[in-house]
């Protein structure tokens, strides 16, 4: 084999490992759980740091119901979790952000980035209605 088709073929491997690797790592960001937390967190940080959101919040609420339907169907289908431990967790969500805005005030980059995330939320489309989901 000649070196140059070598030194490709063990950088392809060695690219698709690392694909591999960061796919694996970041995958919990994809489940219904995580995005609906980060509903949760994101309308908690707007509300207690006062952010103007009207001219999202009616998408931001279609989002939000949509996200909290997932989360519950999903919750709803799984043997190991209950719907009360996502009514906890949410709960636990909302008191972490008023702990992180009651320590470090509504300035903090921590906080920004929760309201940032607020408006980038209310702007995403639902992939489907969640009419059509659970009627599948």
């Amino acid at each position: 084999m000649k070196p140059g088709a070598l030194f490709f073929l063990i950088f392809v491997v060695a690219y698709m490992g690392f694909e591999l690797y960061a796919v694996e790592k970041t995958r919990y960001r994809m489940e219904p759980e995580f995005i609906y937390l980060d509903h949760v967190r994101s309308e908690e940080a707007a509300t207690l740091c006062d952010k103007d959101v009207s001219q999202w919040q009616d998408r931001f609420a279609q989002n939000f119901a949509y996200a909290k339907g997932r989360a519950e169907a999903v919750v709803a289908s799984s043997e190991a979790t209950s719907a009360p431990e996502l009514a906890a967790l949410a709960v636990d969500a909302k008191q972490d952000v008023a702990r992180i805005i009651g320590e470090k005030g509504c300035k903090d980059t921590e906080v920004w980035r929760m309201l940032r995330r607020y408006e980038l939320l209310a702007k995403r489309n639902p992939p489907i209605a969640l009419e059509a989901q659970t009627a599948q």
